[in-house]
């Protein structure tokens, strides 16, 4: 009987010790708004990434067709109104540009060298 008591109070003590039901709903919530919120942020981080690594890429494709203009002479300007197009294929081809990994690429492959180019139109 002495024992039971006992147990009785131990009971009794761990009654006031813990959190509610709605101590415990409440703490849930916060931490899925919280996981939510870093979620969706380090997904925007990753595609302003993506984004970058594109715009970079291409402007490195504009700097070699530029290149590649340059070293031509004159004779390799466009006429006015008209557009040259320079694939990277082209460019690597003739060693101003390297074959470059395509950031969205779920593959790990590369740009597609027939269909990535520069447009190069003279407004003069």
């Amino acid at each position: 009987m002495i024992l039971f008591l006992k147990a009785l109070r131990y009971l009794n003590n761990l009654k006031d010790k813990g959190f509610t039901t709605q101590e415990v709903a409440t703490g849930m919530t916060m931490a899925i708004l919280v996981t939510a919120i870093a979620v969706v942020t380090g997904n925007t981080l990753i595609l302003d990434t993506e984004e970058k690594t594109h715009v970079f890429n291409g402007q490195a494709i504009a700097k070699a067709a530029a290149q590649m203009l340059t070293e031509d002479g004159a004779s390799a300007i466009p006429k006015k109104g008209s557009v040259s197009i320079f694939t990277i294929d082209d460019l690597i081809e003739v060693g101003k540009f390297d074959v470059v990994d395509d950031p969205s690429s779920e593959t790990a492959g590369q740009y597609d060298g027939a269909n990535s180019f520069a447009a190069v139109e003279s407004v003069r």
